[in-house]
């Protein structure tokens, strides 16, 4: 991914995230797209890892991922919280 240093827009990292089906590398991309981009609504990046998550029954992690959110201080919508515990 180092090819996109530069080229990368925050829709892209949407896109890319929610297309995922693997938590694991839902949250090394997570992580990558957080340190090249500066996120208008980080909110929605969270959300699309959270589905993965839970798509993926790593109810877990997922909770993890969810304290990690409110730690950065980003606010959760009522989606959050939906993905957060719907199993």
């Amino acid at each position: 991914m180092s090819e996109l240093d530069g080229k990368l827009l925050e829709q892209d990292a949407v896109v890319i995230l929610n297309n995922m089906s693997n938590p694991d590398t839902a949250l090394l991309a997570l992580e990558f797209f957080q340190e090249r981009l500066k996120f208008n609504g980080e909110v929605v990046v969270y959300n699309v890892t959270l589905k993965v998550f839970r798509k993926g029954r790593d109810l877990g992690e997922a909770e993890k991922l969810f304290d990690k959110m409110l730690e950065r201080g980003v606010k959760p919508r009522s989606c959050s919280i939906i993905l957060r515990f719907r199993q």
